[in-house]
């Protein structure tokens, strides 16, 4: 019988024994009867969204230390009920002082193959990447910001992909405001100003080497003209 005295506070002197922890139930590892559900593979289990700091080279040599939020993941086999989630983040600890080149995610998704018995897994590393951009006009310089997710994936075989997705900012005509203010001068004789709104191209590229994110940002603003200033 559970004692109703049940103490309220937290208790430091508490011991986590090695026989304690042989009491602990454990339904991961357990008899497939303690827990009931379909006999389904799921393709992705994991955690997403733990920051951290991490280095990254940049196109001239030198090294950013930049925020990074991580999403790993690994695939579920149907014959298995989970994963030990801790060992998502405990696994990419392992690289925390690498410098974090595109290269660096296979390792990253052969540890979690390999730490999580699972067949497949994923990784996405997202951040802002700062890159100094002089204006237009004046010669003055000021950071423009990018959104960057570097991902990998690995399959059952071993086989890995790897993607830059980027989101660059650009300013474009607003069709509708100068189809009326086109309209205003015809029949009206009236000067009218369309308006220009801020735009995003979303950019996605699998990548058969590594690629510099300042090389993205050269692609874009060749294509885009019109980039939002600093």
């Amino acid at each position: 019988m559970i004692s109703t005295n049940l103490k309220k506070y937290y208790d430091p002197t508490f011991v986590v024994t090695p026989e304690y922890k042989k009491s602990l139930p454990d339904l991961q590892n357990g008899p497939a009867s303690l827990i009931e559900g379909a006999n389904v593979p799921i393709q992705q289990v994991g955690i997403s969204n733990f920051k951290m700091p991490l280095r990254y080279p940049t196109r001239d040599g030198k090294e950013l230390i930049l925020e990074t939020s991580v999403d790993g993941y690994v695939g579920l086999e149907a014959d298995k009920k989970g994963i030990n989630m801790s060992r998502i983040m405990r696994s990419f600890y392992k690289f925390q002082d690498e410098l974090f080149h595109q290269d660096v995610l296979e390792y990253v998704l052969k540890m979690y193959r390999e730490d999580l018995k699972a067949q497949s897994a994923y990784v996405n590393l997202s951040i802002n990447y700062p890159v100094m951009t002089p204006s237009l006009r004046s010669g003055l310089e000021g950071y423009q910001y990018y959104s960057v997710t570097h991902e990998g994936t690995m399959d059952e075989k071993g086989v890995m992909r790897r993607f830059m997705h980027f989101e660059f900012v650009y300013s474009s005509a607003c069709p509708c405001s100068y189809e009326l203010a086109e309209h205003a001068r015809e029949t009206r004789e009236v000067v009218a100003i369309p308006h220009s709104q801020r735009s995003i191209a979303y950019v996605s590229v699998e990548l058969n080497e590594a690629m510099w994110v300042e090389d993205m940002v050269d692609i874009c603003r060749e294509a885009l003209k019109t980039e939002t200033q600093v």
